[in-house]
């Protein structure tokens, strides 16, 4: 998988919009070329989707292992929490 189809797939994930992800911070068109692989990102603009995503900078990099010890607990709650079910949020 590509950096561009990890934002793009890590995007639809949060439910974003191109526009909401692109924020005040990078162009629409920008992001849009990212995602289809016509553009890089520099590391700056990486590091800020890394930050609004919350992945890692290493996992747009195809880097699959967390760094962080508990990080695949972490990411269940999150996705919990992101579909409203906070009761399981909290008995993990």
């Amino acid at each position: 998988m590509t950096i561009g189809q990890r934002i793009l797939t890590a995007r639809q994930e949060l439910g974003l919009s191109q526009r909401q992800l692109a924020g005040e911070n990078i162009t629409r068109n920008m992001l849009s070329a990212i995602e289809h692989d016509k553009a890089k990102p520099s590391l700056d603009t990486l590091q800020y989707l890394s930050d609004q995503l919350g992945r890692p900078v290493g996992w747009f990099l195809g880097e699959d292992t967390p760094a962080v010890e508990g990080y695949d607990l972490l990411k269940q709650t999150r996705l919990a929490y992101d579909r409203g079910e906070y009761r399981d949020c909290l008995s993990r």
